[in-house]
């Protein structure tokens, strides 16, 4: 009988842990100059700037120091690369920088930068 009732918890201490569920928040969070950003479904997107969905999030609080950091993140990761131009886009009433690289065989790359903390902060 005492063997029967540790199996019987055993097993609904299984099917407990398999059924819980942790909530993870779904915002950005920063990690040196790396960012993980989690999004709705939980799944971890590391961002490279190659969308906006991977967008490098810049943590400033002004333009000025914004900008720098777009600037200092672009030597670090593609330091052969030269800016061809920079735009301003919005998505999902979001603002972005969304800079094009050209790499030194001619192929360009669009870098997104999301500047939401610190777009229009002087």
């Amino acid at each position: 009988m005492k063997k029967r009732f540790t199996t019987l918890a055993l097993i609904a201490c299984v099917l407990t842990a398999c059924h819980s569920t942790h909530k993870v928040a779904s915002n950005t969070v920063q990690f040196s100059q790396d960012t993980l950003v989690l999004n709705a479904t939980q799944e971890s997107v590391v961002p490279d700037g190659l969308s906006y969905e991977k967008a490098i999030a810049i943590k400033e609080t002004s333009e000025l120091n914004g900008i720098a950091a777009e600037k200092k993140w672009l030597k670090e990761h593609y330091p052969d690369h030269t800016m061809k131009s920079q735009s301003l886009m919005t998505n999902n009433k979001k603002p972005y920088d969304v800079m094009t690289m050209v790499s030194p065989e001619g192929k360009e790359l669009k870098v997104y930068f999301d500047i939401s903390s610190f777009f229009g902060k002087f």
